[in-house]
């Protein structure tokens, strides 16, 4: 008996650390608005076809009060283990971590790497206010 109830609490726990410390995750579809404090993470979550060269861009320079941490993708494809499948959608995060407190203008564009400055590029603009 003891032994389930320190197996249940020590699983309690891990969850509520887990819990704590998981980054807000903003659609880039719903929500423009970020609220976040001083020394929290957070994600943007987009979608992109990394195939097509396309890629979310973080634009310079980005607000002192931000720091740009990670990109991450949806796993690889399970029939394609050695990367993305031709013209295949894939979710994208951006992570960030909030640095300073006040207001910041964050500016993600949807262009290829080597073409940055393409005036047709999609643009996101996040207003990111910190705690």
């Amino acid at each position: 008996m003891r032994l389930y109830l320190v197996a249940a609490l020590l699983m309690f726990n891990f969850t509520c650390k887990s819990l704590k410390n998981s980054a807000p995750v903003y659609s880039s579809s719903t929500n423009m608005d970020i609220k976040i404090k001083i020394g929290q993470t957070f994600e943007i979550e987009l979608e992109s076809t990394p195939s097509s060269g396309f890629q979310w861009l973080v634009v310079e320079p980005l607000d002192e009060k931000i720091e740009f941490v990670d990109t991450r993708y949806d796993d690889t494809p399970k029939d394609n283990p050695d990367g993305f499948m031709i013209n295949n959608v894939v979710r994208e995060w951006k992570v960030f971590k909030a640095l300073k407190s006040g207001e910041a203008t964050l500016q993600l564009k949807y262009a290829q790497p080597f073409n940055p400055d393409d005036p047709e590029a999609e643009v996101q603009t996040y207003q990111v206010v910190i705690d």
